[in-house]
């Protein structure tokens, strides 16, 4: 599997709010999350870039807190930490370097 977690951005995942990031077992679909949020934590001229997620499940199907594959139809394969915040909602929190001129560009 891919992992292509350095190439999100929260600006970048703003026209994928509603899609869905399908959690893998075994490179197996086993449940859709849908993204209902994006929040940017840091500013433009920070070193790095700090946003979050929130992704909304099947309150009937919780999740425990921990590390996960995901898969999204248009972004590629992610390994993210997600923890619980209610019934079917959970967080992701994405901190890493600012691709090299994001500064300047203002992501």
């Amino acid at each position: 599997m891919e992992l292509s977690q350095g190439c999100l951005s929260a600006t970048g995942l703003q026209p994928h709010l509603h899609s869905y990031f399908h959690l893998l077992h075994d490179d197996t679909p086993v449940q859709a999350l849908r993204l209902v949020d994006v929040t940017q934590h840091s500013a433009p001229q920070d070193p790095l870039d700090d946003f979050s997620m929130d992704l909304e499940g099947d309150p009937g199907a919780a999740l425990a807190q921990g590390t996960y594959s995901f898969s999204h139809d248009q972004l590629g394969d992610f390994l993210f930490f997600m923890t619980t915040h209610a019934a079917g909602r959970y967080r992701i929190r994405i901190q890493q370097a600012r691709a090299q001129g994001a500064q300047a560009m203002g992501r």
